[in-house]
């Protein structure tokens, strides 16, 4: 329950198949693999550079 006024709190998180254990079950929101995701980088906002 919500501390300020005693609302229901969900905890709503989403569906991963890769990572979850329901047989033939997709993840339509999510197109990129472990792999691709994996393969990203950032770019250079956030490098850190000495002065």
């Amino acid at each position: 329950m919500d501390i300020l006024n005693n609302t229901p709190l969900l905890d709503i998180k989403s569906y991963i198949h890769t990572l979850g254990s329901v047989a033939d079950s997709t993840s339509g929101w999510m197109t990129a693999t472990p792999e691709d995701i994996a393969q990203k980088r950032s770019d250079t906002r956030f490098t850190y550079t000495q002065l």
